[in-house]
């Protein structure tokens, strides 16, 4: 609203945004019956990062983080999905850093959702975006979200509340609030339905809806 105002001089009180909106989903399984589904074992504790395997995702970000959270979450798997040009060299990545045990890339999915229903944290490391449908996903499925401090996401994000930000390529940073999620499990609760209200409140396609007939 500012840059619009700044740029072409509109009044601030006639500037009207209404952001990305997604519909509500009912899975109708539980997270222990996605797990099974996935071949997940209900003690794993599950990262997720969905996104094209691009420079742009940063995703050996997420890599760089793991030796440091291996190390202290015994349990802990990693699943990416997407597809892209850097899928070899990600996977070099995850084998020279003796990841290839915890770390799952699994491709392109048409169900993203079961994915995320049965995750227990999810990871959008960009380096830059619009504003990330994938953040709403998860605050759908109530999910914690970890996700880099950039223009757009930190629009959706407020850090410790509605999940946690990072400095973008600070894998030392990323690593330290995947700590502090496994190590506060009523925190980590709190984030995904402080999420959920997020989308439910502003990005439900309902509110989308009527938040448009109101400007006509």
């Amino acid at each position: 609203a500012k840059h619009v105002n700044h740029t072409l001089g509109v009044p601030l009180k006639n500037i009207s945004i209404n952001y990305n909106a997604i519909p509500d989903v009912d899975l109708q399984i539980s997270k222990t019956q996605a797990r099974q589904e996935l071949q997940l074992q209900d003690s794993d504790f599950i990262l997720l990062t969905i996104g094209r395997l691009r420079v742009q995702k940063s995703i050996e970000t997420l890599l760089l983080a793991m030796p440091f959270i291996k190390d202290k979450i015994k349990n802990v798997k990693v699943m990416i999905i997407g597809e892209g040009e850097l899928e070899k060299h990600l996977k070099k990545i995850s084998t020279k850093l003796e990841l290839d045990s915890i770390v799952k890339f699994i491709g392109g999915t048409t169900y993203p959702e079961k994915y995320l229903l049965a995750s227990d944290i999810f990871i959008l490391s960009s380096v830059f975006e619009g504003l990330p449908t994938v953040v709403l996903e998860a605050f759908r499925a109530s999910i914690p979200v970890i996700a880099s401090d950039i223009d757009g996401v930190n629009e959706l994000i407020r850090d410790e509340v509605n999940g946690l930000l990072f400095e973008p390529k600070n894998a030392v940073q990323l690593g330290n609030n995947v700590m502090k999620l496994f190590d506060q499990p009523e925190f980590r609760k709190q984030l995904g339905s402080s999420g959920y209200d997020t989308y439910k409140s502003k990005y439900d396609i309902k509110m989308y809806a009527s938040e448009i007939e109101a400007l006509y």
